[in-house]
């Protein structure tokens, strides 16, 4: 059960190595991001181009007199005007090198931050680089159990979004739960996590949900000159990994009296 003061045992957490906090959140943020422009790498590219075309266009139209009876002027100097689409990847190609890196890359990092927050050892608690342990311990199983994971949330997803959110939910603590033992298999992880979050799918909601004004900020102040991404990096990530790492402590409790893991 979730106690009442998880955020605050989330606070503290996140105080306790604050520079390194900031700097193994910051670490799986890059890559996430990264990750993601991969994903996105052609509407990116698109919005940008396009932005670039309408300022050439602009700049002809200020330039040439008689732009709008003779438009060949335009057509005719490919080095100030460029065509939509020069530069974009196939859809396809682009969908699988971001679910590659998803698999190979992400998911692993993802449970080396759960690790980070979780490890009582004092040679990891004291190391931004332990975002990388799930590469150094029993990889391919943590890979196959985090792939299996994502089919099974992508799979409930199918059916109208909503059971794929349950299916999430119960499987929230499958990072958590490799990052203390990365030999299990995907049936073990997935059981734990399912029994761990039974009755509390709500909670962790509410718990993600209380973060919303913080993120609200960043996304307000975004566009002035970075300061949301500022707050994010520095503050609201690393408070958000830290708290639902408590999370994680408080709904284990009960599995591991029952399970050594």
């Amino acid at each position: 059960m979730l106690s009442d003061d998880v955020k605050e045992r989330g606070m503290e957490l996140f105080r306790e190595r604050r520079g390194l906090t900031i700097l193994a959140c910051l670490i799986v943020f890059i890559v996430s991001l990264s990750t993601s422009l991969v994903k996105d790498y052609n509407t990116v590219y698109n919005f940008i181009h396009e932005q670039n075309v309408a300022t050439k266009e602009r700049i002809l139209q200020e330039t040439y007199v008689n732009y709008e009876s003779d438009t060949t002027n335009i057509w005719d100097k490919p080095d100030m005007y460029l065509t939509n689409y020069v530069g974009t990847v196939d859809p396809i190609l682009v969908l699988i090198i971001y679910v590659i890196a998803t698999i190979f890359i992400l998911n692993p990092l993802q449970v080396g931050l759960a690790r980070f927050f979780l490890t009582e050892d004092e040679d990891e608690k004291h190391r931004a680089s332990t975002v990388f342990w799930g590469f150094r311990n029993n990889y391919l199983n943590i890979v196959t159990v985090m792939f299996i994971r994502d089919v099974k949330i992508l799979f409930w997803s199918l059916f109208c979004g909503l059971p794929g959110i349950i299916k999430a939910y119960k499987l929230y603590l499958v990072p958590y739960i490799l990052s203390e033992d990365p030999y299990l298999s995907a049936g073990d992880v997935c059981g734990l996590s399912e029994e761990a979050t039974y009755g509390e799918k709500f909670n962790i909601f509410i718990t993600e949900l209380t973060f919303i004004g913080w993120w609200i900020l960043v996304f307000a102040t975004i566009w002035i000159f970075g300061l949301g991404l500022l707050i994010a990096i520095l503050f609201v990530q690393p408070y958000f990994h830290a708290t639902m790492a408590c999370v994680y402590k408080d709904l284990s409790k009960s599995v591991k009296e029952e399970t050594v893991y």
